[in-house]
């Protein structure tokens, strides 16, 4: 992170006095600092609301509608109202456990994972700062409040990736744009209804199952491999490789080993801040399905391979000579393709 570009601002308070400094002395510092405030909100900020989000893809565009209801710090429950397949399910994130219940399939889900909006982590914060610059941009209302709004410049690229605006007085991020590289949309959120509160149910945050349901653990821990772990050469997850290329920015942030369908595999999860790509890897000789995908057939060398684009990501699948390997990011499909040929 770049600290004279980012002083000890983390607090809300010291955010908002960085914001009231002339826009022509350090706006672009001002500005990075009032985005880690916003990143930051919800560890101070109780809400409940009413969120919209869609997705744009190859096969049209996706649309969900959530009511969230938050408690600072880390409690936040998530009910699906729309579309239809979805309606009542829940998901209950209370720090890094989250609590899915599948009403439609009886089905009470735990997992062991960060939520996938948060953009606070340490990490993450600090390659989003190496990598992107955030500029003001015009303010407006949303959901009855003022809102603050940023656009975030790639500085390797030039292009604006996310706009993000953020309520005046509690920061909180309120709506969120991301782009393709070509400047066509991939995703909004935005929301419609909010109300600050912290009274709310006692129940609201259970993380019990329903009588009657399927409860399904999947821990998604890090482990690392050892000699003498007991486990057999075709149960054993491949062993990390890096790519030889990584688009510019990009940074391994994490490494997992997950048990999919009975298959050990190597998960290797890259990000430059905003952007992120997820590299799988396992020795059974599985590649991912791409049923009821239009995938294009591609050359990963002289190996035959399936890429799918769907909205803000793409999937590139082949298997090699000893491994299968499925790429996950949202990445152009020349990325793609320039990191798969970099783990041959």
């Amino acid at each position: 992170m770049n600290r004279r570009s980012l002083p000890a601002l983390v607090c809300a308070s010291a955010c908002a006095f960085a914001f009231l400094l002339p826009l022509n002395a350090n706006a672009a510092d001002s500005a990075l600092a009032l985005l880690q405030a916003g990143v930051r909100a919800p560890l101070t900020t109780s809400y409940t609301a009413q969120v919209e989000r869609i997705h744009f893809g190859a096969r049209g565009s996706r649309q969900t509608l959530v009511r969230i209801e938050h408690l600072a710090p880390n409690a936040t429950r998530r009910t699906y109202l729309a579309p239809e397949a979805f309606y009542g399910n829940t998901i209950v994130q209370r720090g890094n456990r989250r609590y899915e219940c599948d009403r439609h399939h009886h089905r009470f889900v735990i997992r062991v994972e960060h939520d996938p909006d948060d953009l606070s982590t340490a990490q993450n914060f600090a390659l989003l700062a190496r990598n992107y610059r955030a500029e003001y941009g015009q303010d407006e209302m949303i959901a009855g409040y003022p809102v603050i709004s940023l656009s975030l410049i790639n500085r390797h690229t030039g292009e604006k990736t996310m706009s993000i605006w953020l309520e005046r007085n509690t920061h909180l991020i309120l709506s969120k744009v991301v782009f393709h590289r070509d400047g066509a949309v991939a995703s909004e959120m935005r929301f419609e209804k909010l109300r600050y509160t912290n009274k709310l149910p006692a129940n609201t945050f259970s993380t019990s199952a329903p009588s009657g349901y399927i409860v399904v653990t999947n821990n998604v821990a890090n482990r690392s491999q050892s000699a003498g772990s007991g486990e057999t050469d075709t149960n054993k997850p491949p062993t990390p490789i890096d790519p030889h290329f990584l688009p510019e920015g990009f940074a391994l942030i994490q490494t997992t080993y997950p048990t999919l369908q009975g298959v050990p595999f190597l998960h290797l999860l890259y990000s430059d801040g905003i952007r992120s790509l997820s590299i799988f890897e396992n020795q059974h000789n599985t590649p991912a399905g791409v049923n009821g995908f239009h995938a294009q057939s591609v050359k990963i060398g002289e190996r035959d391979a399936q890429l799918v684009a769907d909205g803000a990501n793409n999937l590139l699948t082949w298997q090699g000579a000893h491994s299968s390997f499925t790429l996950v990011g949202d990445l152009s499909k020349p990325e793609l393709l320039k990191i798969a040929n970099s783990l041959r």
